[in-house]
């Protein structure tokens, strides 16, 4: 989208060419805005406008940093949102289902959070297996999938940094959730008796 070309290779294309922009680099800890009003001060009116290009990219890049936060938190809530929806959905269907041979159970002297800890545990490997490829994929795609969402921005190659820390420890949380959500809507076991079956 934009190219950077020496003085020498401009001039040979368009000899009448005449700079309009001129980037300075200031040594390290040096004073902008004190270097800024020297140049204003020395030159006038003759020069149109002077920009701090390290501050305009610290405000923009703040601005991006910010949405992108949001929007990771959005994506993050609405994850967990989904998830423990769908166990919800399922676990609820699974019960009813189950309800009379969870009542035999019982009957049997199986303990209300024994059964709530056997139907939690079957769900978990397909949670477990959903959440590790998540994770390889977010690990090891990420940039990619961020380049391809980006590029009507312009943005051909993303180059992000991927904390894996980070990746790794919402996908323990992810987990740790789904099993305590689980075990939160198998607590309707406890209404389930073999008395009630029978009287039903």
């Amino acid at each position: 989208m934009k190219i950077f070309m020496t003085y020498d290779s401009i001039l040979k294309l368009n000899p009448d060419f005449k700079q309009q922009n001129l980037q300075i680099y200031l040594n390290k800890g040096a004073d902008v805005p004190e270097f800024i009003k020297t140049l204003e001060n020395s030159y006038g009116d003759s020069i149109m406008t002077i920009v701090d290009a390290d501050k305009n990219m610290e405000q923009s890049i703040g601005i991006y940093i910010s949405i992108v936060s949001k929007v990771g938190i959005a994506i993050l809530i609405i994850t967990m949102a989904v998830v423990v929806f769908v166990l919800y959905l399922i676990i609820s269907s699974a019960i009813i289902r189950r309800k009379h041979e969870l009542g035999i159970q019982k009957a049997v002297g199986f303990t209300t959070f024994q059964l709530m800890n056997q139907i939690s545990f079957g769900f978990m490997p397909p949670v477990i297996i959903g959440v590790f490829i998540g994770t390889i994929a977010g690990m090891t795609q990420g940039n990619k999938i961020m380049s391809i969402a980006q590029r009507s921005m312009g943005v051909m190659k993303a180059n992000y940094i991927i904390n894996t820390l980070w990746i790794i420890s919402f996908s323990i949380a992810i987990v740790i959730i789904s099993y305590i959500t689980s075990m939160l809507i198998t607590y309707s076991i406890r209404k389930i008796s073999a008395y009630k079956l029978v009287s039903e």
